[in-house]
């Protein structure tokens, strides 16, 4: 079915926000209304709208979103395309005078930089934005240094795009964690018997060293952000006692590191209060195989309250297992990304 091309560029309305909350740390009360269906609209705000998104940006920001990614025809998506464009929000949002959530009233200046594009057909299809728009748009919103910094790994990071390496330097992630309403750690302490346990296939990698030199700089974790999320550190420092803040499109006991492999290093990722899926944690486990270095990850959580069960059997599982790499679909993977990204 052909799509209206009205729809193409309106995007979800108002009255979806009420089904978004305010970030995406905040537990959901279990009398809350049904998610929308999966792959709807708001059901993506949901997912991105992050500490830095108030939930009346949610319908703008998701549009947005759409048009640089999530509209365009599979075979025409490029992942660093949603990168950018979360790079685009993520730096307006960091270059205010204040550093509060993005609004409503940020949509003026947005509409300013992108809303022409999306209606120029010679550059794109009606209500998408090319690449070449995302950048020539951040230059008019940001400045003309944008589109170089963000080419830049000595200027791109924490999500960022700083105008110097200096600037880079001179960032803080304190402006970010003071809005994340960061609870207390979350591991499981279920008796291990009655723990579930996700052990996902492994993904291949370039070298040992590649993995260990990019998983040890947080800051450049959004990087290797899929289609269906990201990692962006809330501290400063390096990999230890570090914080993440996840957006992630919300039996059996297969060994970590295959009979004959050797580890390498791993990465230990501990749930905080109100995660999706509960009490648990994660683990990234690096190892080499037959001469070949891979990453995989397996991870533990206590018994699901039967509501986060549901929640995440109906829309959380098959984006969980495809985000750590099952079914190696590249652009929602982030070890694939990974992968690309150290090769």
């Amino acid at each position: 079915m052909e799509q209206d091309p009205k729809d193409a560029v309106d995007g979800p309305g108002p009255k979806d926000v009420d089904q978004v909350v305010e970030h995406v740390d905040d537990p959901v009360p279990e009398t809350a209304q049904a998610a929308t269906p999966p792959g709807g609209p708001v059901r993506f705000a949901r997912m991105t709208g992050s500490s830095i998104a108030g939930r009346d940006a949610a319908v703008w920001v998701t549009d947005f979103l759409n048009a640089a990614y999530y509209r365009r025809p599979a075979g025409e998506r490029e992942v660093d395309d949603l990168r950018l464009a979360f790079a685009i929000l993520t730096t307006y949002w960091y270059r205010k005078e204040r550093r509060r959530r993005l609004r409503v009233t940020d949509l003026g200046a947005f509409h300013k930089a992108y809303g022409r594009r999306r209606f120029d057909e010679k550059r794109s299809v009606r209500g998408e934005l090319s690449r070449t728009q995302l950048l020539a748009g951040a230059a008019e919103l940001l400045g003309d240094w944008f589109p170089d910094a963000y080419a830049d790994d000595a200027r791109r990071a924490w999500g960022i795009a700083f105008p110097s390496v200096e600037e880079r330097d001179a960032y803080d992630p304190a402006a970010r964690i003071a809005l994340a309403k960061l609870g207390k750690l979350t591991p499981e302490s279920a008796p291990l018997e009655d723990q579930t346990w996700h052990t996902y296939p492994p993904v291949e990698m370039p070298s040992v060293d590649g993995v260990v030199g990019a998983l040890t700089r947080p800051e450049t974790w959004p990087d290797y952000a899929s289609e269906l999320g990201r990692f962006t550190p809330l501290r400063a420092g390096g990999l230890a006692g570090q914080t993440f803040e996840i957006e992630v499109a919300a039996g059996a006991k297969p060994r970590a590191v295959p009979e004959g492999g050797e580890p390498v290093v791993g990465f230990d990722l501990t749930t905080h209060e109100n995660h999706f899926m509960g009490a648990g944690h994660n683990r990234l486990i690096l190892y080499t195989y037959d001469g070949r270095a891979w990453v995989r990850a397996a991870g533990t959580w206590d018994p699901m309250p039967w509501h986060v069960e549901q929640s995440y059997r109906r829309a959380g599982e098959a984006a969980q297992h495809a985000f750590w790499g099952q079914g190696e679909v590249v652009e929602q993977s982030m070890l694939h990304q990974l992968a690309l990204g150290v090769a």
